[in-house]
């Protein structure tokens, strides 16, 4: 990935609307299975950042997720 991850690709690979990823990430009431599926695609998302090995000369700053 050569930029930082965002909603929406999330969002894209759990097959859910942008407002659901925000939903589960700010700990809405989301359902159980769209709630799975979020998560383990921000799972995917974050693993596809190679943050030891910086792709560009100037700084970037990544936003994370924070799942409890």
């Amino acid at each position: 990935m050569d930029r930082p991850p965002r909603m929406r690709d999330v969002a894209e690979r759990a097959g859910v609307s942008v407002a659901t990823v925000s939903r589960v990430v700010n700990e809405k009431t989301v359902d159980a299975e769209l709630r799975r599926r979020v998560e383990a695609a921000i799972e995917e998302v974050l693993s596809l950042i190679h943050i030891s090995e910086p792709t560009r000369r100037t700084p970037i700053s990544y936003a994370v997720f924070c799942l409890k």
